[in-house]
C-alpha cells in the first residue's frame, strides 16, 4: 500500500511539476487477460525510443485514479520517451467510470493510436486464466514455468469460454469506428520466431524505425498439448466436444 501511494504521489507531482514534452507518439494497448499484452509490452520495451506502461488504471494496483488526464501526464512525464503507451482492459476501463465508446472516441481524436491483443482460442486462454488463478501466478518467466498438471472444472470452463467469447464480440464492435492495429496471440506471439515480425509490424503503425527486440520472459507451459496440464483432460474433452466451442480442442 506505501509502495502504490507513493507511486501515485510521484507521478501527480511529476505531471505538475516536471518541464517534459508530450511523446510524439501516444498509443493504448487495449488488451484480453492471460493474450500475450505483458509479452508485446516487454519486446516493446526493447525500443529505447519507446516506453509501453504497465495497467496504470488497474483498480488491484493504485485503485480508482482521481483526475486521468493529469495522472497520464505524470505517467509519460517520468517515461521520458518519445513514443509512450500503456495497458488497459475492458473491465478497468468500466471500474474507472469510464464509459468505453467515449474512452476510445476521446483518445483517438487526441491522436492515440490504438492496439488490441486477443486469442484466437478462447478454450486455451480460459484455461491459462483458471490454471494462472489456482497458481496464483500471472506472468511467465523461466523460474516459473508449469510443473505437474492441475483439475480444472468444466462448467467453469465453459462458462469462462462463453465469457471469453461474449467480451470479444463487444470489443470488436466497439473498436470498429476506429482503425487500430489487431495483435492475435496465436499468430504473432506465440513462437519466438514470430516475435521480430511482428515488432516490426508494431514499429510501422507507431511510426518508428525498426529494432532488434528481446524479452526475458516465457511460456508458462512448456508443452501445447492441453493433455500435459490438465490432469482430468478427457473429462474436459468430452464436455467440450458436446459444445459450440468444440473446434477449439483442434486447435493451438
Amino acid at each position: 500500500m506505501i509502495k502504490k501511494s507513493y507511486r501515485r504521489i510521484v507521478t501527480y507531482t511529476s505531471a505538475l511539476f516536471k518541464k517534459s514534452k508530450e511523446p510524439n507518439q501516444k498509443f493504448v494497448l487495449f488488451f484480453r487477460p492471460r493474450a500475450g499484452s505483458t509479452l508485446l509490452c516487454d519486446l516493446l520495451n526493447s525500443h529505447p525510443d519507446l516506453f509501453c506502461d504497465g495497467e496504470i488504471f488497474g483498480i488491484g494496483h493504485i485503485g480508482k485514479v482521481y483526475f486521468p488526464a493529469i495522472y497520464l501526464k505524470g505517467r509519460y512525464a517520468i517515461a521520458k520517451k518519445n513514443v509512450y503507451g500503456f495497458k488497459i482492459n475492458i473491465n478497468q476501463i468500466r471500474k474507472q467510470g469510464f464509459e468505453a465508446q467515449t474512452f476510445f472516441s476521446d483518445f483517438h481524436q487526441q491522436g492515440w493510436k490504438i492496439i488490441y491483443i486477443r486469442r484466437k482460442n478462447s478454450l486455451r486462454q480460459a484455461v491459462s486464466f483458471l490454471i494462472a488463478q489456482q497458481r496464483n501466478e500471472w506472468i511467465g518467466t523461466p523460474k516459473n514455468t508449469l510443473t505437474g498438471k492441475f483439475t480444472v472444472d468444466p462448467n467453469e470452463l465453459v462458462s469462462k469460454i462463453e465469457r471469453i467469447e461474449q467480451a470479444v464480440q463487444k470489443e470488436q464492435e466497439l473498436l470498429a469506428p476506429f482503425a487500430s492495429l489487431n495483435i492475435l496471440y496465436e499468430d504473432d506471439l506465440l513462437s519466438m520466431e514470430q516475435h521480430q515480425t511482428t515488432l516490426e509490424k508494431v514499429f510501422n503503425f507507431l511510426g518508428i524505425d525498426s529494432i532488434q527486440v528481446k524479452t526475458k520472459m516465457a511460456k508458462t507451459a512448456s508443452s501445447n498439448n492441453l493433455a500435459d496440464i490438465i490432469e482430468n483432460y478427457e473429462e474436459i474433452e468430452k464436455i467440450i466436444s458436446q459444445t459450440p466451442y468444440a473446434y477449439f480442442l483442434e486447435e493451438k
